[in-house]
């Protein structure tokens, strides 16, 4: 067993990762997510590849990632949005199957990844006819732990990557009393090299 290990070490690569996460909240009953929208966080990360066989391999990753999602709403005073934003440090192991290996030129992988992220801060945004405000998330009523698993494929050219990925958040951050349940969802894209 050392042995294999050892020889999964020797034949790493340690990698960048760099994109987009078109995320969104997932609510439960979804009354209330009639007019919920994606918003555009930053995720960027480190990641290294074991090889397990020829075929397939663990990828263990560390990101900063960001969640959220954005709301419109009318009222008496007229419309506007909230926009909420967590910011994460998230650790995920990606199990990699090669599907197509064109040598050193390339080739396509399928990926699942599980994942657990903690929020290091978030805010929620508010604006409505010419008027912001501000407000860091009260994590009393908000878990700050994020679980789930993500699906995804990418393309490998050299040493450059390209991937995508869904994400879907298993974990409810909702924490008050509110009969609500609130889930993470994402769409990554992302591009990297591997050293």
């Amino acid at each position: 067993m050392v042995f294999v290990f050892t020889a999964a070490i020797a034949h790493s690569q340690i990698g960048i990762r760099a994109g987009v996460n078109i995320a969104t909240l997932n609510y439960d009953p979804d009354d209330f997510s009639d007019d919920v929208s994606s918003i555009i966080g930053l995720n960027i990360g480190l990641l290294m590849e074991l090889p397990v066989t020829d075929r397939i391999s663990l990828q263990p990753e560390i990101h900063f990632i960001q969640k959220g999602a954005k709301e419109e709403f009318d009222d008496f005073f007229g419309s506007g949005k909230i926009t909420t934003t967590f910011n994460y440090l998230e650790l995920a192991v990606m199990g990699k199957f090669n599907l197509l290996d064109i040598g050193n030129d390339g080739g396509l992988y399928l990926g699942l990844t599980p994942h657990l992220g903690y929020a290091l801060s978030g805010e929620t945004k508010f604006e409505e006819n010419g008027f912001s405000d501000t407000e860091d998330i009260d994590f009393d009523e908000v878990s700050r732990i994020d679980f789930g698993i993500g699906f995804g494929a990418g393309a490998t050219f050299g040493n450059f990557f390209l991937d995508i990925r869904y994400n879907l958040g298993l974990t409810n951050l909702n924490d008050s009393d509110f009969d609500l349940d609130i889930n993470n969802r994402g769409l990554l894209i992302g591009v990297g090299y591997m050293f």
